[in-house]
């Protein structure tokens, strides 16, 4: 890549030595003005229905607004006429973020409809010395850098960035061709590595849907494809191996109620990713008034959300604790099950839906449960225990080698998300010539 002739210290640690002929500004010589954003009211079907641009709405991997589930609202028409938005106009993130992402992100408005942005986002108003999307490519390079989390201020759980701060950040700045050479050129460049991205996530999701079916068809089916097979009398099992039994759930495990009745235990919770101690020293999400009216959950135990079936999982504890009165505790009972053989099960009818369909509608919060009879009367395929241990030991080897292939390419994708933002910071501050 092309580097400029000459070059001179910025004076801003963050941006290096920068082009000779770069001019010197602060943010605010090219942004005098900002507007807040609006929130108004819930639609209502008339002239002052607008689209409402949230911070859910920015498309970082293209600076730009994503179109999918825009929200309407309601602005009153005084309000629309300081804050109707222009295309290409630069839209920031002045309130929000979080532990894992800042505040301060910047897009444009990509939209060619009327619209507003929401009292989060505030809309910068830019002077005709600078090239809007050149700007934007700045900000983001700010952002990447971390040079805004010097304007930011918390005294709650909401981020607030302090906008005049913020613009105080100075800005070494091209002449406008040079400007828009470069904005044309991270369109470009940026736009070929979201596209190497989007394949290695696709290749992702097809790795994910080789697993599920790997571990479907070996819970259901086994790992001899020539064998004879026979109806299971199980609408959603169809047909097992001819020599599997079918068994219910109650001659398979025992429901446990064991009540702590005192403090000091670990606290587990149900995730999609399995059981895990929570952390109550932050006091985050939902925190019990008396956790020793709990239920014991042993190692080797399983546990089950059983109250939400679209987005709870099982799984078998590793540790010592209690967990939620709300959940389900069971033990296996059978001698001849390998407990690793039916927790593939039963987390295969947690993602395929399977459960669902045997669940019933909780008014508490709309949640749809899986009753305990209808649990205790549900059927599963048991194969001979060698077998089962054969096909944990397959889908456990399988899924393994699918796991190691997964992890290298999402560890490809944050290198390239990284050589992504390297590559704007290094355009945008001249450290590459891309105007010749």
């Amino acid at each position: 890549m092309k580097k400029y002739d000459k070059y001179k210290p910025s004076g801003a640690e963050w941006i290096g030595d920068v082009p000779e002929h770069w001019v010197d500004f602060r943010l605010k010589t090219f942004i005098p003005n900002s507007v807040n954003g609006v929130w108004g009211e819930d639609e209502k079907q008339d002239e002052n229905d607008i689209v409402c641009i949230r911070v859910a709405d920015f498309d970082m991997a293209n600076l730009g607004v994503n179109e999918k589930n825009l929200t309407i609202r309601n602005i009153e028409a005084k309000q629309l006429t300081t804050r109707l938005l222009s295309e290409g106009e630069l839209l920031i993130e002045k309130s929000g973020g979080g532990e894992k992402q800042t505040v301060g992100r910047v897009i444009q408005n990509t939209l060619k409809l009327p619209a507003v942005c929401s009292n989060f986002v505030g809309a910068l108003k830019t002077n005709s010395n600078t090239v809007q999307r050149f700007l934007a490519y700045f900000f983001h390079a700010l952002y990447s850098n971390r040079v805004n989390t010097k304007s930011i201020k918390q005294t709650t759980g909401i981020q607030n960035l302090d906008l005049e701060s913020y613009l105080e950040e100075r800005i070494l700045l091209p002449p406008l061709p040079e400007q828009t050479a470069i904005a044309r050129y991270l369109d470009q460049k940026t736009g070929e590595i979201d596209q190497l991205i989007a394949q290695k996530e696709r290749q992702l999701a097809l790795w994910e849907e080789e697993k599920t079916a790997l571990i479907n068809q070996a819970v259901t089916r086994g790992l001899d494809a020539g064998v004879k097979m026979k109806d299971s009398g199980v609408a959603w099992l169809e047909e097992v191996p001819e020599h599997w039994e079918v068994k219910k759930t109650k001659y398979l495990f025992k429901i446990q109620k064991r009540i702590v009745g005192e403090l000091g235990k670990n606290i587990l919770s149900i995730t999609q990713k399995g059981i895990v101690i929570k952390d109550i020293s932050q006091n985050e999400g939902q925190i019990a008034s008396d956790y020793s009216k709990y239920q014991i959950v042993n190692v080797g135990d399983f546990a089950a959300n059983h109250m939400d079936l679209l987005t709870g999982y099982v799984d078998i504890s590793q540790f010592e604790g209690v967990t939620s009165p709300d959940y389900r505790v069971f033990t296996l009972t059978d001698t001849e099950c390998n407990s690793r053989y039916f927790l593939y099960l039963m987390q295969m009818g947690y993602k395929r839906k399977i459960f669902y369909g045997f669940g019933q509608g909780a008014s508490l919060f709309g949640r749809w449960r899986f009753p305990t009879d209808e649990f205790l009367e549900f059927r599963f395929p048991v194969p001979p225990l060698p077998e089962q241990t054969a096909i944990v030991h397959y889908i456990e080897t399988q899924s393994d080698r699918i796991s190691n292939q997964m992890a290298q390419t999402r560890k490809l994708i944050e290198l390239l998300k990284e050589y992504r933002a390297t590559l704007i910071s290094e355009v945008v501050t001249g450290k590459i010539n891309v105007s010749q």
